[in-house]
């Protein structure tokens, strides 16, 4: 059965798993034992409005990034590079308005980062 709505999960999860070529995980949630997942990137919907649910989708993203201890390394600068890299994707992408499998980002606002 197709969907009633714009599929915003699928475009972002297939988009940063592209781009991020293997360098990390990808996922809708944060799954048990998530060492053995890391680096990690989690994409979830956590608001939004759906004007048009058909045709686009204004959704509100909580997008986490995680990344291992290394030894002489610093887990949080590779989190917050890992971060970088993910913003950098989502940015090109609309100023691009690269088109995916299911669409393509209409607007990029952060509210943190």
């Amino acid at each position: 059965m197709p969907r009633f709505a714009v599929d915003h999960l699928d475009l972002l999860l297939n988009l940063l798993r592209t781009d991020l070529d293997g360098d990390a995980q990808v996922m809708s949630r944060i799954p048990d034992h998530i060492v053995e997942f890391l680096p990690l990137v989690t994409v979830r919907r956590t608001g939004g409005e759906t004007p048009a649910p058909e045709f686009y989708d204004v959704v509100l993203l909580n997008v986490q990034c995680w990344c291992a201890p290394t030894p002489g390394g610093d887990q949080y600068r590779a989190a917050a590079d890992l971060a970088d890299r993910v913003r950098g994707i989502l940015w090109t992408a609309y100023r691009t308005q690269r088109v995916l499998a299911g669409g393509w980002i209409g607007v990029v606002r952060e509210s943190s980062g």
